[in-house]
């Protein structure tokens, strides 16, 4: 309420806001009131609700798209499947190179000498996991008869986003260790 405050001479409204939700006049001993309290306490829960709904949301996207994937591509062109794909495997989704990922792709990681086995970077084993999340050929598309993803494969970085992606656990990722254990 004070409109010589710092808060208050800011441009930025989320620092009143924020501000706003505390009581810092010398007038009172108590910083917050109960009704100040549960406004934090419901913000908090809508986040992690936003974000529950979020990931539902792009897992339930993830698998009834990847079905129809059937090269690198295809894969890589989308960009919600990529970004999904690569923040699954705590890869970067913002600085990517399609060739380097291509190669990856179609790594053969039962080969010692294949692309992905030879990298040299800190982060290799995700590169692995990535190569070993789908099952496309030399040539980046997929032999008669086999689909991007078995089930395994689907299920195993579903799993890796719904673990790796929120900020906090989600009830998705509750359901799962609770199918776990």
């Amino acid at each position: 309420t004070d409109t010589e405050s710092f808060a208050n001479k800011l441009s930025d409204d989320r620092y009143r806001t924020f501000a706003s939700s505390f009581q810092f006049s010398s007038e009172s001993s108590t910083t917050q009131t109960s009704s100040q309290v549960e406004d934090v306490i419901d913000h908090y829960k809508k986040t992690l609700d936003d974000e529950a709904q979020s990931v539902a949301a792009e897992n339930s996207y993830f698998k009834g798209a990847i079905g129809a994937v059937t090269n690198t591509d295809q894969l890589l062109g989308n960009e919600r499947l990529r970004t999904y794909t690569l923040d699954a495997l705590g890869l970067d989704t913002k600085y990517w190179d399609r060739n380097f990922l291509t190669k990856v792709l179609t790594s053969d990681v039962s080969d010692p000498a294949s692309f992905v086995n030879t990298l040299t970077v800190q982060n290799k084993s995700d590169y692995v996991a990535l190569a070993s999340s789908f099952n496309f050929n030399a040539g980046g598309t997929l032999d008669s008869g086999v689909t991007a993803q078995n089930a395994s494969q689907t299920a195993s970085l579903v799993d890796s986003y719904t673990f790796t992606v929120p900020s906090r656990l989600v009830p998705a990722a509750a359901d799962l260790n609770k199918e776990y254990f």
